[in-house]
């Protein structure tokens, strides 16, 4: 399918007509397009504008978007975009929490890095504390490490676990949020690197008061394996409104 130019004082059939509107709207409307298009020099690296600052789209629907911004090298240097590909929620009403929930169809060297967001909601009414950790790959030998370090109230500590079975998430008797960045690509260390935040309210059924905030490291010692799926684990149901984000770079 050709791109026809048209010129004075020439003569195109309809097929030539037909085939412009089809290399529009197969996709290609580009700043520079096959060999019978001639590039837009007219600024630098053939960018030009898609709306303006007055005149913008009002939605934009891309099933993934690169972007270069800055860079002397439109070619080679992209700034890629975090993109949501997996979201699980509780939903309220539930008749049965749940105590694990399994995300599958990942894959780590292609997604190399993951940047994860973990809201759990336990209760104890006898304010048992309650634990809640991640299996890679369902992997539960003793091939994960921790290490934090934590501020309780008014008192600072830190805790180190080696040849775990699990990535420990801590112990809690109410809700938390966790924020993780993992690196994940096979043949190198996987590692993780986070944050998480504890509230506490003993015997009774909301929050009130935050318990503690850590720094967390987790490592899991298995280069070989492609990772492909994250099981979350507890002691006791995961009540409503707990959810979990995995977002990667596209």
């Amino acid at each position: 399918m050709a791109f026809s130019i048209f010129q004075t004082y020439s003569t195109t059939t309809a097929t030539g007509i037909n085939d412009n509107f089809l290399w529009i709207g197969d996709g290609n409307l580009l700043p520079a397009g096959s060999t019978t298009l001639t590039k837009n020099t007219s600024t630098v690296h053939n960018i030009y504008d898609l709306g303006s600052s007055a005149y913008r789209w009002n939605e934009i629907h891309i099933q993934n978007a690169y972007l270069q911004l800055g860079g002397t090298d439109p070619t080679t240097t992209f700034a890629n975009t975090w993109n949501l590909i997996c979201r699980i929620e509780l939903p309220g009403g539930i008749s049965t929490p749940a105590n694990r929930i399994e995300i599958t169809g990942l894959n780590g060297d292609t997604d190399e890095l993951y940047h994860i967001i973990f809201k759990r909601k336990m209760f104890s009414a006898t304010n048992t504390y309650l634990y809640n950790d991640i299996y890679i790959n369902g992997d539960s030998g003793a091939n994960y490490g921790y290490q934090e370090i934590r501020g309780s109230m008014n008192s600072a500590s830190s805790m180190h676990i080696n040849s775990n079975t699990y990535n420990y998430f801590g112990d809690i008797t109410g809700s938390s949020l966790f924020n993780f960045i993992t690196y994940n690509k096979t043949g190198k260390t996987r590692l993780w690197l986070g944050n998480r935040m504890n509230d506490i309210a003993p015997s009774v059924s909301y929050w009130v008061d935050i318990m503690n905030y850590k720094r967390v490291g987790f490592f899991w010692n298995n280069i070989n394996d492609t990772i492909t799926s994250l099981v979350f684990i507890s002691n006791n149901n995961l009540l409503t409104e707990t959810s979990i984000e995995i977002w990667t770079l596209k």
